[in-house]
């Protein structure tokens, strides 16, 4: 996966018809990024796939919000624990795990792994570029020891 939210507008543009491509397009960077943490490997075509088929399973909020056990549990089959952690910097971030930066008040979210931003579901974002981290998600999948 590289950077499929950024196919997902193109598709919007080109294929304005198809379900859920408009809000994928906007506003499914967490959605991504969760997926790219759990380590779920799949193209970009793929991964905007997983994320209207979760839409439609309403385990994702209808304007792309992730809903972080539910989604984790449709994606993995076990149960999530997520813990929302304010953060000030990326730099003692080891594993896989979601970032959400904030520049103007708007958020997005991106993979930091080994204190550097390792995925970003669009090839280019003002947020990232000029906003500042706010809040990481610690993830544990139950069952599941690291």
């Amino acid at each position: 996966m590289n950077h499929p939210q950024t196919l997902a507008v193109e598709m919007a543009k080109n294929f304005p018809e198809l379900k859920n491509i408009k809000v994928i397009a906007e506003s499914a960077c967490a959605a991504f990024t969760f997926i790219w943490c759990l380590g779920i490997e799949c193209s970009d075509i793929e991964a905007i796939r997983i994320v209207s088929d979760a839409l439609d399973a309403k385990v994702i909020e209808s304007d792309c919000t992730v809903t972080w056990y539910e989604f984790g549990k449709w994606l993995t089959g076990r149960d999530i624990d997520v813990v929302h952690v304010p953060i000030k910097d990326i730099l003692d971030i080891r594993e896989r795990t979601p970032v959400f930066y904030k520049y103007k008040g708007k958020p997005h979210c991106v993979g930091v792994e080994k204190g550097k931003v390792k995925f970003n579901s669009v090839e280019k974002s003002e947020i990232l570029e000029r906003g500042l981290p706010v809040e990481k998600r610690v993830i544990k999948i139950m069952g599941i020891k690291k």
